[in-house]
């Protein structure tokens, strides 16, 4: 089994977030979290929350959320050097 990367499990938490988080939010036993979704609170503090176990799983890499006016990036990095980006707009 190839073990994921980084960047790539990035990938999966925003495609979650995103994609379908939202639709989660729009049934009827979590309608209640549409109004917090709407504002981002609900998304930026889950990306944020996991992102901070996967680094306490795994402390080789270091996870910073850094929140844009446009856009939410992801900033990647390694101790020694710097892997990656990946941003998606809000």
């Amino acid at each position: 089994m190839q073990k994921l990367s980084t960047v790539r499990i990035v990938n999966i938490v925003v495609f979650i977030q995103f994609r379908i988080l939202p639709i989660l939010i729009s049934q009827t036993p979590f309608r209640f979290l549409n109004q917090f979704y709407r504002i981002g609170k609900v998304a930026i503090h889950l990306i944020d929350f996991l992102l901070l176990a996967f680094n306490i799983i795994y402390r080789s890499s270091v996870f910073y959320l850094v929140p844009d006016i446009v856009n939410v990036k992801f900033v990647i990095k390694n101790p020694n050097e710097m892997i990656g980006f990946v941003s998606t707009s809000c």
